[in-house]
């Protein structure tokens, strides 16, 4: 967590690497959330199967309550800023965990 939300500010911003093929579980944002990657790749999988690659210095907007995934390639670690609107006093809503499938794309 690189800063919280408070009450002025409903966002909340963190800085996150993960390791190659790491991945998060299905999950969504009640407010939505700006990416940007700052080293590597970033994958952004969504439920209809659409797989999003982007790269440093890149920017994803996940718009709010869309179900997605955040994951590195396989093969290379990634690094991304992420800053996060929060609604209700949340700013992310877990899921389960998603399949190799669904990671992989196939």
């Amino acid at each position: 967590m690189v800063f919280p939300s408070n009450k002025t500010a409903h966002y909340s911003g963190a800085y996150v690497t993960f390791k190659p093929g790491a991945r998060t579980a299905w999950h969504f944002h009640p407010a939505g959330q700006h990416m940007i990657v700052t080293s590597g790749v970033a994958l952004t999988g969504t439920r209809d199967g659409t797989i999003l690659k982007f790269k440093a210095g890149e920017t994803v907007w996940s718009p709010r309550n869309i179900d997605h995934w955040h994951s590195a390639t396989p093969q290379a670690p990634m690094t991304y800023l992420v800053i996060t609107g929060v609604l209700d006093g949340k700013n992310v809503i877990w899921k389960e965990n998603g399949t190799d499938e669904q990671y992989l794309g196939k």
